[in-house]
């Protein structure tokens, strides 16, 4: 969408729609992959708690339909709100403990994250290592590509969540925004 409104105040409505359509083909295509395989749904948690709270996205959210797309069961999908939900992490270790997959964290290594709070050893995904971030594509001043990039391209935050939940739909994709914690 955002492609669209951008090309129409460069006089560039054309481009733009075949940008668009291209990025939605690759989308489409990326999920289709999944609806057809016979795999099971590993589960995720997202985020992380920042000073009491904890944010997730709401089940009608972008990020919901991306884990569902991605054939990610994510606990919250049934919640009708579009934007984030508060919760805390006593309530996220009382749905999410044994999540398989945790992603969108913010630290650079499993060690790091215990700095922020030592409960992280408690979730299943902390335990197994199955831990991500967003910090693959960060250029010398900050700049994160996820933040950047990401909204615009869809089609490569799907196959990051379906490489990472089910490596071998996607075998020689590798991840262009997310990284695995060491």
């Amino acid at each position: 969408f955002w492609i669209k409104f951008i090309g129409a105040f460069f006089d560039q409505d054309s481009l733009a729609n075949e940008l668009f359509l291209d990025i939605e083909s690759k989308y489409l295509e990326a999920k289709e992959i999944v609806s057809k395989a016979d795999i099971e749904k590993p589960s995720a948690l997202v985020g992380q708690d920042f000073r009491g709270s904890w944010s997730m996205p709401g089940g009608k959210s972008f990020n919901a339909q991306l884990l569902n797309d991605a054939g990610i069961y994510y606990y919250y999908a049934e919640n009708q709100s579009r934007g984030s939900l508060s919760t805390t992490i006593e309530e996220a270790l009382v749905y999410f403990n044994n999540a398989d997959l945790w992603i969108n964290v913010q630290a650079s290594t499993l060690d790091e994250m215990v700095t922020f709070d030592k409960r992280y050893k408690l979730f299943n995904a902390y335990k197994t290592g199955e831990v991500y971030n967003v910090n693959k594509r960060i250029n010398k001043r900050g700049g994160n590509d996820y933040w950047e990039l990401g909204v615009a391209r869809p089609d490569l935050l799907l196959k990051d969540l379906i490489k990472i939940a089910h490596p071998t739909l996607l075998p020689d994709y590798e991840l262009t925004f997310m990284e695995k914690l060491k």
